[in-house]
Parts: C-alpha cells; sequence; structure tokens
C-alpha cells in the first residue's frame, strides 16, 4: 500500500524460506499487508500493516512477524484511508461489506490522518489516529450507511449485516 493506504496492486507469496520479494518498486513510502486468513496472524505487539521506505539502487529488507495457527475466521478487516474505506484484502474503495450478524468489524486507520467511523447503530468511533482501530461486533441485522466525519464526501460506504 501507499503511504497513505491505497492498494499499490502488487501482490506475492513467500519462497520456500518464507522470504518475498516485490522487484520494480518506484521509490517512495510504503505499507504492507501480511494476509493468511485461517493459518497465521502478525501478534501484538508488533505493527500491521507495516511502514517502510524504498531508496533507488538498494535492497529494502522488512521483516514481518508472523505467528501459525488456527485463527478465527469471525473478523472482517476494513482500512480507513486516504479518500476511503475498503474491506481487506480485495474490497474496492467505498464499496459495500455484506456480513452475518455476529461478526466482529474492524475498522483500522491506515492513513496519516485522524479518521472516523460514523454511522449505524455504532454511532461514532471516535477519532481514530494513525494505526488506531474500532471493533464493532454486528449485533444489529440491517443495512448501514457510514462515513468520516472529517472527509464525508469522500470516505462513505455501505455495510450490509445479515442473518
Amino acid at each position: 500500500m501507499t503511504e497513505r493506504g491505497r492498494q499499490t496492486g502488487k501482490r506475492t507469496s513467500p519462497d520456500a524460506n518464507g522470504r518475498f520479494a516485490f522487484p520494480l518498486v518506484t521509490p517512495g513510502a510504503y505499507q504492507i499487508r501480511f494476509d493468511a486468513p485461517g493459518l497465521a496472524a502478525v501478534p501484538e505487539p508488533f505493527p500491521h500493516p507495516i511502514r517502510f521506505s524504498v531508496e533507488a539502487g538498494k535492497t529494502t529488507d522488512v521483516p514481518v512477524h508472523v505467528q501459525l495457527g488456527n485463527y478465527n475466521q469471525n473478523l472482517v478487516e476494513i482500512y480507513i484511508g486516504d479518500g476511503f474505506f475498503q474491506v481487506q484484502p480485495n474490497g474496492t474503495e467505498n464499496g459495500d461489506c455484506d456480513v452475518k450478524v455476529g461478526t466482529n468489524i474492524c475498522w483500522y486507520n491506515v492513513d496519516d490522518t485522524v479518521h472516523t467511523v460514523t454511522g449505524g447503530p455504532w454511532g461514532d468511533s471516535g477519532d481514530l489516529q494513525p494505526t488506531q482501530a474500532y471493533l464493532w461486533p454486528a449485533t444489529t441485522i440491517g443495512v448501514f450507511s457510514y462515513h468520516c466525519r472529517y472527509h464525508p464526501n469522500s470516505e462513505k460506504a455501505l455495510l450490509r449485516v445479515t442473518e
């Protein structure tokens, strides 16, 4: 992802030694997100996504700490970034999210500015500083629009909770 959270479109899988590479990345600030649903997770207190910079003509090593295990799949992550909400790992910006009642929804600020998650039965998340998250257990069935209080024209999405 870019520094402000937008997807770069680059994805890769680790080799047999657990290493991965992204060739031909232009210099700049980025974030990387590890995704292996049900198989592994990045444990606390390690950052996720991980912020790093790429310099021209240099190799950049980014250690990713993961823990293998059987992890609860009853969680949906939605990233908040520069002008968008995005369901991870493959959602569209400001798209819809469909979940079953009982699913935990975690909105995570991957941007470098403050955002909120405002609307729905949860009301308002309060200010989410960079890297902070807001968790809401989907206990209410319905269709809920939500937005960022600071960026209501560019950051808005829809959450559908069904039985």
